[in-house]
């Protein structure tokens, strides 16, 4: 629709940041106190069982990465199977799901930081500063894709840092314990669902694929190893944050547990991880979101506005401005805990359709007769499919409801796109 096209100007480690940021942000500072207090010592084994059930869902994503290489990720996927309106609610679905997850982690910031700047919990310096925090992440996405990955190397590195510390600190000072017998009194639900929120985050890899050289090979290779490695870093910490407070903790525990290991020096350290890594999440997700919505606009499933590209960074500033401003809209609507919940449920749903792209493609394959079918994917599609049916049930249906007026009003946009494409084809034939 447009001459001007996405540079790819980064390789490898742009999709495994991407992917690491989105999945290690907010949760993390909170899923070790959690865990330990529900489950005990069986915490680590928790999180490695969490993690593969994962893997169907990775596994779905890398091959369907080896069939595209453009922006847009599900989007694409599910266009090819289903067609355009279906492509579209998965491609709002995981919009919706991002825009209050930067809201949401734009606020918990904050609230972090309040415990180092205590005015910052006053509520109209709160909103105030978490404004702030969204249009500075936008103004950074709009200066192009290179300075954003730079800039979200080095922030990784000072969120990581701190965490590794504790990590060997817990092992070196503490007592590790690993139970491979789950307690009979464990609040497994609540467990299990902040686990797999802290997993979240996996489809930023194919999301900025358009702008990855060698993006086939790539992006699958990031998915894998960061799965990998976020499961294990995430056992770790876990058994590493038990072995230092067994007695569990509160809302800032893994603080508490730097305190106890380290001084004040160790408790301000790690509020200053939370924000770096909260803040990275946020850079993440305004940088790879507005990817997906110009994949939607070259679809012409938006409307053309939202596919626009600047001239000279070659960005879709459009599509930045949008995520960027309804992610400032949800902060001054709603708070952390509705936030996060509509963040679930709008995950669930795009990945219900997701689980049958690749099945049907397959099915689709051209010389095949409809005859081919792969046995390991129908299967794997099968238990990831399954998983997200439980989860379904774990969440309830009250949150549907708050989902729903978001997905009415973003398929009327649909309406008029497909409305001023079908008024372009027809002024096309007139004038021929």
């Amino acid at each position: 629709m447009q001459e001007r096209v996405p540079v790819r100007s980064v390789g490898l480690i742009a999709p495994m940041l991407f992917t690491l940021n989105g999945m290690i942000g907010a949760g993390i500072f909170a899923l070790p106190a959690i865990l330990t207090g529900s489950v005990g010592a069986f915490a680590p084994l928790l999180i490695i069982a969490v993690g593969l059930l994962h893997f169907p869902s990775a596994f779905i994503l890398s091959r369907l990465s080896r069939r595209f290489d453009s922006n847009g990720g599900p989007v694409l996927y599910a266009e090819a199977a289903f067609g355009k309106f279906v492509s579209f609610q998965v491609g709002l679905g995981a919009m919706i799901a991002q825009v209050v997850a930067l809201a949401a982690n734009a606020l918990i910031m904050i609230t972090y930081l309040a415990a180092l700047f205590p005015p910052l919990a006053q509520p109209a310096i709160h909103l105030t500063a978490t404004l702030a925090t969204l249009i500075a992440a936008t103004l950074l996405a709009l200066a192009g894709m290179r300075k954003s990955v730079r800039t979200l190397g080095l922030i990784t590195f000072i969120k990581l840092t701190p965490l590794v510390l504790l990590l060997i600190g817990g092992f070196l000072f503490g007592s590790p314990q690993i139970s491979v017998s789950p307690p009979a009194a464990g609040d497994y639900r609540s467990a299990i669902l902040i686990t797999f929120y802290a997993y979240t985050g996996l489809v930023y890899a194919v999301l900025s694929a358009g702008e990855v050289r060698h993006a086939r090979r790539n992006v699958t290779i990031a998915i894998a190893a960061v799965l990998i490695g976020v499961t294990l870093f995430y056992a770790l910490l876990v058994v590493a944050f038990a072995a230092i407070m067994p007695e569990g903790g509160g809302e800032n525990a893994l603080a508490m547990a730097a305190g106890k290991l380290a001084g004040p020096a160790g408790t301000i350290a790690i509020v200053i991880a939370a924000g770096f890594s909260i803040w990275a999440n946020l850079l993440n997700g305004i940088v790879a979101m507005p990817r997906l919505v110009y994949g939607m606009a070259e679809q012409e499933i938006l409307p053309r506005w939202f596919g626009h590209l600047s001239r000279r960074r070659l960005v879709p500033d459009n599509a930045i401005i949008l995520i960027g401003g309804m992610a400032c809209v949800m902060a001054m609507w709603g708070d952390f805990e509705t936030l996060a919940t509509i963040n679930v449920v709008a995950n669930i749903l795009g990945g219900c359709i997701m689980v049958l792209v690749l099945p049907v493609l397959r099915w689709r394959e051209p010389g095949t007769d409809g005859r081919r079918v792969d046995a390991v994917e129908i299967l794997i599609s099968f238990i990831a499919g399954a998983v997200l049916v439980g989860l379904t049930w774990m969440a309830g249906g009250a949150p549907f409801a708050q989902i729903l007026p978001m997905l009415i009003g973003g398929t009327l946009l649909y309406g008029i796109a497909r409305l001023t494409v079908l008024l372009s084809a027809r002024r096309g034939i007139a004038s021929a």
